[in-house]
């Protein structure tokens, strides 16, 4: 358990503010924005399934005759059409989609090739940053489910919590260097009634 406390510590900062921690290296998505910051080309696409391909054939028809219907039963009707599709209409739909899955293929294989070995290194960064952000966030959760308390907040930090109050801060190093020098005149008594 304390193992799971001292990850979860370190993710702190992650979970509650993402954008410090994206500046911190963090990366939550490899989103085209990142690969973009990083001069690497968009991928291909990846290609529709056969009942994609069907649903995108027969939405249109379907909201011509039902224009009322929200996205949720259109979705409900389209995929009751395509379960009582027989095998030989729903073959047209899934050749398309073997012959798109093998386009993707070849796309997919060239993208590879054409990207420089920094570029390749720079995608597997950003992936295992991604992967990691997501194992914290689960022992994090996994953390606040068995329901152990948080440590107790230092002495220190709470005598530096109560200066700060007291305080209009401008300079942050100032501040703490002020602080830890007024925390070390304090006696053992003083410290212990904070």
């Amino acid at each position: 358990m304390a193992f799971l406390r001292g990850i979860a510590k370190s993710s702190e900062c992650f979970l509650r503010n993402p954008s410090v921690a994206l500046q911190n290296g963090w990366n939550l998505e490899l989103s085209y924005s990142v690969k973009k910051a990083l001069n690497i080309p968009p991928p291909p696409k990846k290609p529709l399934t056969a009942y994609m391909i069907f649903c995108k054939d027969n939405r249109r028809e379907l909201l011509k005759q039902n224009p009322t219907l929200t996205s949720t039963e259109q979705i409900k009707k389209l995929a009751a059409q395509w379960n009582t599709l027989s095998l030989d209409l729903k073959e047209p739909y899934e050749n398309k989609a073997r012959e798109s899955t093998v386009i993707y293929g070849e796309a997919h294989k060239r993208y590879y090739e054409n990207l420089t070995e920094e570029q390749r290194q720079e995608i597997a960064t950003a992936r295992a940053e991604k992967k990691e952000a997501r194992r914290l966030l689960k022992l994090k959760k996994a953390l606040k489910e068995t329901g152990i308390p948080k440590p107790p907040i230092p002495a220190y930090a709470l005598f530096v919590q109560s200066q700060a109050k007291d305080r209009n801060i401008k300079d942050a190093a100032e501040f703490i260097k002020a602080a830890a020098e007024k925390w070390k005149t304090l006696s053992e008594a003083e410290k212990k009634e904070i």
